[in-house]
């Protein structure tokens, strides 16, 4: 049991537990006056979870973790203990056990939740944070004390939920043949065609979604329909092929030309990573540059026949085990009437440095691409028309419409969610379409710097917006310790 005191007595308290060290005057005791809280430390935590039995029964069962495993950090400064990684969905934090240390062997006191009292702190009681509560700290000489507000930080929503939102419905996503859904900056732009013949821009704030504009270009010549499979993203600006030019935008409306590869040797632009252009050549070979002027051939471990040449998807991502290199997967399909019974989707990978490590001269960038095994059909990404990638839950999440060629699969049958960058693809429980979601073959699917997914439906108009909740965490800045 808790035993609550006033201010005065808790003092009083302290006094008493001093006094067996103040002995006679050859006592060799140093007093201090400073304090402060030197760690804090989580024990055993509770976590409840609900469950739903085979028969739709619900309950709730308990798991426990060690809470020591979650760092505190100590501000001095502004006098706050708390969590950056906060506690996991479902913890018990109206009963925590912690072991709190003072420097100088302070004493520690707890402040009621509902009065001025202040209990001695034990490290076997159970106390409430379920709220922030003020730790006091009385110097051992007892002549100064400091008080810390405590804060627990726990998750208030499961980390592996996904939740829809739908979005406008607009009558120009209604009527797409052809889309390809980008974010840049603050922004989300739509490319498409409705007639099949000429391109049309769209533009919405990613904080809105409501709300769209059509976008009025600068560009001389109207834009064709082929836009959708010439637009990319490199450091939050847009670029685009344009007749034989390759040119970039910040905002969509005003275009300045980088160079004028295409004609010339380059016939497609397949798109970018984040620090090298991607283009189809018209020999059929992988081009790539560093600027987007200088172009050479990319070395394949395989024929160059097996590159796609639809749907093209470019993905990059940092390494796990590297910081300073990024994964590069193209992945996309054949051409249908030249490959009529592929099943699978084709992907190609390669391993190279990121620009900021990058040094002159240094051929890493201009490293091998090599063609990922599809051999094992379970695990293989099924060969699906208007096949979307992007980065996702540090792997790559892939959605079609219905199979092409050898391919059956059902329109939108599921998500597709490779760890492994491309190799294996698997269903993940986490990822499912809203229930109400209804498109025509052609649609877009990208990914904002929110980490908002973002749906785009021809035919029904849909335009729906999601998130793993554990993708929109963050976490706080950790204050210095003293």
């Amino acid at each position: 049991m808790k035993k609550l005191f006033s201010p005065l007595a808790w003092l009083f308290m302290a006094v008493v537990m001093f006094a067996s060290c103040l002995g006679d005057s050859e006592d060799e005791s140093v007093y201090y006056k400073d304090t402060a809280i030197s760690s804090f430390v989580l024990g055993t935590m509770n976590r409840y979870l609900h469950t739903t039995s085979s028969i739709g029964t619900d309950s709730v069962y308990k798991q426990t973790y060690a809470g020591s495993a979650y760092k505190f950090y100590i501000d001095h400064v502004n006098r706050t203990v708390y969590n950056t990684d906060s506690l996991p969905y479902g913890t018990d934090a109206k009963h925590v056990v912690c072991i709190i240390t003072s420097k100088n062997l302070g004493s520690i006191g707890i402040k009621s939740l509902i009065s001025d009292s202040i209990f001695a702190y034990r490290s076997s009681d159970s106390i409430d944070f379920s709220s922030p509560r003020i730790v006091r700290i009385l110097s051992n000489d007892m002549s100064s004390i400091r008080d810390y507000t405590v804060k627990v930080n726990v998750h208030q929503e499961r980390a592996d939920e996904f939740k829809w939102q739908q979005m406008t419905t607009p009558e120009w996503m209604a009527s797409m043949q052809k889309v390809r859904a980008l974010s840049c900056g603050d922004r989300m732009f739509v490319f498409g065609s409705t007639d099949g013949t000429s391109g049309v821009i769209y533009s919405s704030p990613i904080a809105d979604g409501n709300s769209w504009t059509a976008v009025t270009t600068d560009i001389s010549t109207p834009l064709a329909a082929d836009i959708v499979e010439n637009v990319a993203v490199k450091d939050d600006m847009l670029y685009m092929k344009v007749g034989d030019a390759l040119m970039r935008s910040a905002n969509g409306e005003n275009w300045e030309t980088v160079s004028d590869p295409f004609g010339s040797g380059l016939k497609s632009f397949y798109g970018t990573s984040s620090n090298l252009f991607f283009a189809a050549g018209t020999d059929g070979a992988l081009y790539a540059s560093d600027n987007g002027s200088s172009w050479w051939v990319e070395p394949l471990d395989d024929q160059t026949t097996k590159l796609p040449t639809t749907d093209i998807n470019i993905v990059s991502s940092p390494l796990v085990t590297d910081e300073t290199a990024e994964r590069i997967v193209i992945l996309g399909n054949r051409d249908i009437t030249a490959y009529p019974d592929d099943d699978c989707a084709v992907a190609w990978a390669k391993v190279c440095l990121l620009p900021e490590v990058e040094e002159p001269g240094n051929m890493d960038i201009k490293s091998s691409w090599m063609l990922l095994d599809t051999s094992v059909k379970s695990y293989a990404l099924p060969r699906m028309n208007h096949l979307v990638a992007i980065p996702y839950a540090d792997g790559l999440l892939a959605l079609g419409a219905e199979g092409l060629g050898a391919c059956n699969l059902a329109a939108f049958s599921r998500f597709y969610l490779s760890l492994d960058g491309g190799i294996n693809w698997v269903k993940d429980s986490r990822f499912s379409l809203p229930k109400t979601f209804v498109s025509g073959s052609a649609f877009a699917m990208t990914v904002d710097s929110n980490h908002f997914i973002w749906l785009f439906c021809s035919e029904s108009g849909q335009v729906w917006r999601g998130r793993l909740n554990e993708s929109g965490w963050q976490k706080e800045e950790k204050a210095v310790t003293e």
